[in-house]
Parts: structure tokens; C-alpha cells; sequence
């Protein structure tokens, strides 16, 4: 490695943005993955608590370069397609 001050000061702010970027998308994908178990589980109540803060992560993450917003966008338009479809779908108990 080249042993320049600039290279190594550009080394440790990637090395701190990687794991913060790291962080966040672990964190959006946790909540992915708790909004489509609630929608698999026709959990309605629980959807409906969770669909505001999700998008608003997927929003939020598109700002701090952890998804593109083509990425993002995509995301949250087949996420509201499911949620809607569970809207409409009468309870089956």
C-alpha cells in the first residue's frame, strides 16, 4: 500500500463509511423482512404499523448511498402492491 497521508485518510473514511453503510442496510433489510412476514402471516394490524417507518427507511437509505433510487423506488412499489392486495383479501378466519 502506498504510504501517502492522502491514501491512507481516503483508506480509513471508506473503511468507516463501508461499515455504517453496512449497518444501514442491515437494518432496512430487518425491516423488509418483518413487514413480508406480516404480510405472509395476513397480519393486517401489524402491516399497517409497519408500512410508514419501512418506506420511510427505504427513503432514508436511498439518501445515505445505501440503495439506488431506482432500487428503492422498485422496492417500495412491489411492497405497497403486496400490502394492497392484503388489504383487499377478507380475513380468511
Amino acid at each position: 500500500m502506498v504510504r501517502h497521508k492522502s491514501v491512507m485518510k481516503r483508506a480509513r473514511q471508506s473503511e468507516r463509511r463501508r461499515i455504517v453503510r453496512r449497518s444501514k442496510l442491515r437494518k432496512l433489510r430487518t425491516q423488509l423482512r418483518k413487514i413480508r412476514l406480516a404480510i405472509s402471516e395476513n397480519n393486517a394490524d401489524e402491516v399497517q404499523r409497519l408500512v410508514s417507518p419501512t418506506l420511510s427507511l427505504i427513503d432514508r437509505s436511498t439518501h445515505g448511498a445505501v440503495l439506488h433510487r431506482n432500487n428503492a423506488a422498485r422496492q417500495k412499489s412491489r411492497l405497497m402492491s403486496q400490502v394492497n392486495t392484503l388489504s383487499s383479501v377478507p380475513p380468511s378466519a
